[in-house]
């Protein structure tokens, strides 16, 4: 029993480890879908094609999603949710997102999003510009950030509201 005990502190303690913080940048994303889900991403490195999936921030908390550990670069925005990872100039969410340019050890938070559908696809709206407090305790914990300041918003875009049409989701 007492060897359960220690692994689980052993095991515990090197997750919130300095050692095991960030070497790049993290990018996160809050919102839900009209079913309540939260909002997968991808992202794209523009120089060496590899991709980056989001993951939920934590277990009980599942709008919230991040991408650590991001090398700096220039990135694109690869999936959005339930979208195609079409890459022509045509997608709807390269137009609206375009391209990012991270900085190493920086924290990017890409908005709060509320998504819908109807007969000819989906659109998502950016609903509020504050960070979730919930992302921001995250961050400061995992030592991605000292304080809600450090986080760069990269938004606003050219419209509130992102539509896909349904010929760009899967």
């Amino acid at each position: 029993m007492m060897k359960i005990i220690i692994y689980i502190f052993i095991f515990s303690y090197s997750i919130s480890s300095p050692a095991l913080c960030q070497s790049g940048s993290s990018v996160a994303l809050s919102g839900r879908t009209q079913m309540n889900f939260g909002i997968d991403f991808a992202m794209i490195n523009m120089e060496t094609d590899r991709i980056y999936y989001s993951k939920r921030i934590s277990l009980f908390h599942p709008r919230c999603m991040i991408i650590n550990n991001l090398p700096p670069g220039s990135y694109r925005l690869y999936l959005f949710s339930w979208s195609s990872s079409i890459r022509n100039s045509n997608n709807p969410i390269h137009k609206y997102f375009g391209i990012f340019e991270f900085k190493e050890n920086k924290s990017y938070y890409l908005g709060n999003f509320v998504g819908n559908d109807d007969k000819e696809g989906l659109y998502y709206t950016v609903v509020n510009t504050r960070t979730p407090k919930r992302l921001i305790k995250t961050l400061r914990k995992r030592m991605l950030i000292n304080k809600e300041t450090d986080i760069i918003k990269t938004y606003p875009y050219n419209s509130d509201t992102l539509r896909i049409d349904s010929k760009f989701l899967h």
